[in-house]
Formats: C-alpha cells, sequence, structure tokens
C-alpha cells in the first residue's frame, strides 16, 4: 500500500508540472507585442487640450472627436480618416514606428523627413491615449501645449 501511495504521489506531481508548465506557456504566446496592440483600425474619442504660460496654467478643454479614424498598418504606414466643419471628408496618410523602447510614437506625413514624437501614456488592445507635447518661447515668455488623445479599437 506505500509503494502505490508513493506512485500516485509521483504522478499527481507530474501532472501537476505538466499543466503548470503548460498553461504559463500558453499564456505568453497569448500576449501580443506593442506592435501588434497598435496594428489596426482606432477610432478617435476625446483630446484633451491643456495650455501654459510661463509654467502657470491658462485653460484647459476636452473635446469629443467623431467620425475620425486612422488605420495603423503592419507596414509602418497609416491612413487617417476625418470630418471638416463642413461634414467633408479629409483623408491623411504617413508612416509610423515605435521607439524609446515601445514608450513613443513617432507619426509623419507622407514624404516628410521628420514627424511628430508622442508619448504612449496607454494602450491595451482596446485603447490608446497618446500625449503630444509642444513648446516654445517668444518674446520672454515659454508657453506649453499638451494634447491628450484617446482612441479605441
Amino acid at each position: 500500500m506505500n509503494f502505490k501511495m508513493k506512485k500516485i504521489s509521483f504522478l499527481s506531481l507530474a501532472l501537476l508540472t505538466f499543466c503548470v508548465l503548460f498553461f504559463s506557456a500558453c499564456k505568453k504566446e497569448d500576449e501580443l507585442s506593442t506592435k501588434d496592440k497598435f496594428i489596426g483600425k482606432w477610432t478617435y474619442e476625446t483630446i484633451k487640450s491643456t495650455e501654459y504660460e510661463n509654467g502657470i496654467f491658462v485653460e484647459s478643454e476636452t473635446e469629443a472627436i467623431n467620425g475620425t479614424t486612422i488605420e495603423f498598418k503592419a507596414n509602418g504606414t497609416y491612413d487617417a480618416i476625418s470630418a471638416d466643419e463642413d461634414g467633408d471628408l479629409e483623408k491623411d496618410s504617413g508612416t509610423w514606428k515605435l521607439i524609446d523602447n515601445d514608450k513613443k510614437l513617432i507619426v509623419g506625413e507622407q514624404g516628410s523627413p521628420s514627424g511628430d514624437t508622442l508619448s504612449i501614456e496607454e494602450l491595451t488592445d482596446k485603447k490608446l491615449r497618446l500625449l503630444y507635447l509642444y513648446e516654445y518661447t517668444e518674446d520672454g515668455n515659454t508657453y506649453k501645449f499638451e494634447n491628450e488623445t484617446s482612441f479605441k479599437k
């Protein structure tokens, strides 16, 4: 009887080890890379614009954006469609790439030698939030603008 108990315990341990290894290996395969999460069609939700002058908050505004999409393609290009004030569709295309250990996104218009750098604030397979910072100095004053845009897939 003691021999059977050891045999059953060994089989149980072997089965348990197999299950742990099998399921942990499957989980790793299911995780998407940052690039894979980007690829696809995204719909703009909101854009929050905040302005500072000489480090002092001036104003902030959040606006819902309807009918605007951007599609990031696996080949490093994008196509964007938006509606102007008259409801006419405007199309834009360009290139995109991830930099800084996939923490930043560079987007540029087609044919442009450089682009805008945006920080990736949040990225899941269904939600994307990007932050664009712009700062300049004029007449001794420093102006800083933050645009945070959220998207859903």
